[in-house]
């Protein structure tokens, strides 16, 4: 039995924290919302809260959930690095290893782990490391991909990797031709299921994974590559009811 560590406890954090319990693990989990991490612990035995990202240190391997801001990131792995970790896991998409790595002091210890929930299966991990990164972090993401029976990859230490990478800009264009009017949001998501063979539609998949999310790493994404199809249409003043008015089909998958 593996005992990991997990920071965050939001869709990324908890679905991996109840993916390894179900293949027999231990998981640590400490998010700021203790309301949150403490919701996530009931009725899993295997699940238990700490206060401390200090008291992570003897996990075998610790994964880094929260949202995608520079300043928390860094200000997290810097406390993982002090607490001892061997080996630390970023659940980033926006940022390198090779830039958090070298602001937290975690150096050779951090390596990437995008992990992304698919209503198809089990997810996939888009697994990066640095120059700097080691064999055993490396290692680590592996074996973490592994214990959730979860597809992997490795894909290069770029912002975005490649699923953000092609999946932003394609959800800016959903939402701009929802917010024209194009269709309505459930026959835009019936189009993209049925004719590009999506098994969930781009504004169910928001709505599951929150516009808060989505906003942020298209931002991060925009300014780091200047490209303004990274940019969430600016005329888009209802998005919250256009993700509203799809949410029953969050859980659909279209056949």
């Amino acid at each position: 039995m593996t005992r990991y560590g997990i920071v965050g406890a939001g869709s990324v954090g908890s679905t991996v924290a109840v993916g390894l319990t179900r293949g027999g693990h231990r998981v640590i989990v400490i998010d700021a919302a203790a309301d949150k991490a403490g919701r996530l612990a009931d009725n899993q035995p295997a699940i238990s809260v700490v206060d401390r990202v200090s008291e992570l240190g003897d996990c075998e391997a610790v994964l880094e959930a929260i949202p995608d801001e520079l300043d928390s990131k860094i200000s997290v792995l810097g406390q993982l690095a002090e607490s001892g970790a061997a080996a630390v896991l970023t659940a980033t998409s926006s940022f390198t290893v090779a830039q958090l790595a070298r602001e937290s002091g975690l150096g050779e210890r951090l390596a990437g782990f995008h992990f992304l929930p698919t209503a198809a299966g089990s997810g996939l991990v888009e697994i990066s490391g640095a120059p700097s990164t080691g064999t055993a972090a490396i290692d680590a993401a592996i074996a973490l991909s592994d214990a959730l029976g979860t597809p992997w990859m490795r894909v290069s230490d770029v912002p975005g990797r490649v699923t953000r990478r092609l999946l932003v800009p394609f959800v800016n264009q959903v939402l701009d031709a929802a917010a024209r009017g194009v269709a309505s949001p459930q026959d835009i998501d019936r189009v993209v299921c049925l004719g590009l063979g999506h098994a969930v539609g781009p504004l169910a998949a928001l709505q599951r994974a929150g516009l808060d999310d989505h906003r942020r790493v298209a931002d991060n994404l925009r300014g780091h590559f200047g490209d303004p199809a990274f940019e969430v249409p600016v005329d888009v003043t209802d998005l919250e009811q256009i993700i509203q008015a799809i949410s029953d089909l969050t859980e659909e998958r279209i056949k």
